[in-house]
């Protein structure tokens, strides 16, 4: 489960009352991901009515959880024999929906390597995309192992109550794109 209490089909949520908008984009797990995810999620985000300042968080959000998952699950340097020699390219993938209130972000990647938040010195290069996804959630976010495929969930719920506007007044509304 992505988020608690969210019914889902794997690594997107099904559809059930409450759920006002779903959105999925399935990506090659390539440095050109991140820039697919990030424009995807600001269309997104913009015909979904999302106040401007949570889709300025949920983009940075979005930007360092499929930069993680290129990092850590994108080129294998083991080619199965069919792919002949050919480095294989993993895949991961980025949903967003809305559900009580809240938009959730997922990102799937079939790297077995859970996400850890730690710390880091002040002069370290890398390691504080964590910290940032978790201060821009107020801490609601986490990740899921699922045994019956490869890979992990990373889930990030942001509220988007915002002067007492939660956006989009249908349920139901589906996307599904692939830039695979």
């Amino acid at each position: 489960m992505c988020a608690q209490n969210v019914p889902t089909d794997g690594w997107g949520p099904v559809h059930a009352p409450g759920f006002s908008f779903h959105s999925r984009l399935d990506l090659a797990c390539d440095p050109l991901a991140t820039r697919h995810a990030v424009a995807h999620a600001s269309d997104v985000l913009r015909n979904w009515d999302v106040p401007s300042n949570v889709a300025a968080d949920a983009l940075l959000i979005v930007d360092e959880l499929v930069t993680n998952a290129v990092r850590h699950s994108g080129v294998s340097t083991e080619p199965s024999e069919a792919e002949r020699g050919r480095p294989r390219v993993g895949g991961c993938g980025l949903a967003l929906w809305t559900h009580s209130g809240h938009l959730v972000i997922c990102v799937h990647d079939e790297a077995d390597q859970v996400p850890v938040l730690r710390e880091v010195s002040l002069d370290a290069e890398n390691g504080r995309g964590l910290q940032i996804v978790a201060g821009l959630c107020n801490g609601a976010w986490g990740y899921t192992v699922q045994p019956s495929q490869p890979g992990k969930l990373v889930w990030a719920q942001c509220a988007l109550k915002t002067l007492g506007c939660i956006p989009g007044s249908a349920w139901g509304n589906s996307e599904v794109y692939s830039w695979v």
